[in-house]
């Protein structure tokens, strides 16, 4: 995963290129605050890696992942995360 600013205010940027059959998954701030405080082997670059698992399956395992600890309704930060793909048999334009 990616972090961009560890703090609300730090306004970082990155340029990179995606190549067919790639992904990255971009989070807040308060997610990997929250990451970091989960107890489990559970690694989400694997989930990343595996191209049979969908972008929304990875999404949503995290979230209870993050979920299944909290201990209250509501997790200890805000949390965001989105994942950017490229489908590997995208068509391009030459």
């Amino acid at each position: 995963p990616i972090v961009f600013g560890t703090d609300s205010t730090e306004i970082l940027s990155q340029e990179s290129t995606l190549h067919r059959g790639e992904r990255v998954m971009i989070c807040s701030p308060g997610f990997i605050n929250n990451w970091s405080n989960l107890q489990t082997n559970f690694t989400l670059d694997k989930l990343l890696e595996d191209g049979e698992i969908k972008s929304l399956d990875i999404l949503d395992e995290a979230f209870f992942q993050l979920k299944k600890d909290a201990g209250s309704e509501f997790l200890k930060s805000d949390s965001a995360s989105i994942i950017l793909e490229v489908e590997q048999n995208v068509m391009v334009q030459i």
